[in-house]
């Protein structure tokens, strides 16, 4: 369940990075506090 909300969750990612490509890291609500992603270039 975890692997398919994070699949969802970078797809949400990706999507906001292709619309704003310029703020590059998103925090993401469903991890620990001041857990951020960096990773979304690597999805491309």
């Amino acid at each position: 369940m975890n692997a398919i909300k994070a699949k969802m969750h970078n797809r949400c990612l990706l999507n906001l990075y292709e619309k704003h490509p310029s703020s590059f890291i998103y925090q993401d609500q469903f991890a620990e506090p001041s857990l951020y992603f960096s990773y979304l270039k690597d999805e491309k």
